[in-house]
């Protein structure tokens, strides 16, 4: 089940903003009929048969007509300032310390 969930810690790396996929759109290439297909943990469900012409693996993929969202990872440490605070170096700066809130998808 799908639950909220919070924490703290420390940003200590950050990706690019990538494209992810969210919603393929796929047209029929004898009969330009169009089909959507929602992705699923990465995985794109390709219709196989036409309803309108009855043929079998004729749909290609069109890419400037699929939905897509921003996609970022970052990556996050434990907040050290709680952790180890006696052990830190007094030259060391923290990093930016966040509180989060995340839909955890199990």
């Amino acid at each position: 089940m799908d639950q909220l969930v919070t924490f703290s810690g420390m940003v200590i790396r950050v990706s690019n903003i990538m494209p992810e996929m969210r919603e393929a759109y796929f047209k029929c290439s004898l009969c330009s009929h169009a089909a959507t297909a929602e992705i699923d943990r990465g995985k794109i469900t390709e219709p196989t048969l036409c309803p309108e012409c009855n043929t079998q693996f004729t749909f290609s993929i069109i890419h400037n007509r699929c939905s897509f969202v921003d996609r970022q990872m970052i990556r996050l440490q434990e907040d050290l300032g709680k952790l180890y605070a006696s052990h830190l170096k007094k030259k060391s700066k923290p990093l930016d310390r966040n509180y989060w809130a995340t839909l955890f998808c199990v």
